[in-house]
């Protein structure tokens, strides 16, 4: 189990929730979860789970879609970061949202590099898996799956531990944020389609 000093509360995990709801169904009231679902190319049951505070928002994938949907500043992304490694309780205020008309996918290599990070700085420091588990709590074979790629989704609580543990800068998640995502025009992609099966 993860230790108290490097751990995620539920409330504001609870409080991420809450912000993503408020944006689509406050801000922008006509915006579908069906069209969030093609766009962020998240399944729109899961949505409605997250928004409903039927699901804890403990995904680094879903949390970085949704941000770049909603066309979210640097300034507002850190703001997770902070609230969830407890630095600040407080959100980045709401501004007027005009969410991307765009398909959003994870550049790999953007995790890989994540991946790198936490390897590197485990080896700069010379720790052990077996000595990371004992400061923060996190198991060694969870840390290993995480450094390897075997785990595929990252959980915001794993994260967050790592994050803290080795001292993560705001510049550096804002650097990660802006080169996590790409981002290609649904009339693009269906245009490349058709050529292909024209072929």
């Amino acid at each position: 189990m993860i230790k108290n000093e490097y751990a995620v509360l539920d409330n504001d995990l609870l409080m991420i929730n809450q912000f993503f709801s408020s944006l689509r169904q406050e801000m922008n009231p006509k915006l579908s979860l069906r069209e969030v679902s093609k766009y962020t190319g998240i399944c729109a049951s899961e949505i409605c789970r997250l928004e409903k505070n039927e699901r804890d928002f403990n995904s680094l994938s879903i949390l970085l879609k949704l941000s770049s949907f909603y066309n979210l500043s640097n300034e507002q992304f850190v703001s997770f970061y902070h609230l969830l490694s407890r630095k600040d309780s407080n959100l980045f205020p709401h501004q007027k949202i005009f969410p991307k008309r765009k398909k959003i996918e994870i550049k790999k290599e953007s995790l890989k590099k994540l991946r790198d990070f936490f390897v590197k700085r485990r080896t700069e420091e010379k720790l052990s898996l077996n000595s990371v588990e004992k400061f923060i709590g996190l198991t060694a074979g969870e840390i290993l799956r995480i450094e390897t790629g075997y785990r595929k989704e990252i959980s915001l609580r794993s994260l967050i531990a790592l994050s803290k543990f080795y001292d993560v800068s705001d510049s550096q998640i804002i650097d990660f944020y802006m080169n996590a995502i790409d981002e290609v025009n649904v009339n693009s992609l269906a245009n490349s389609k058709e050529k292909k099966l024209g072929k």
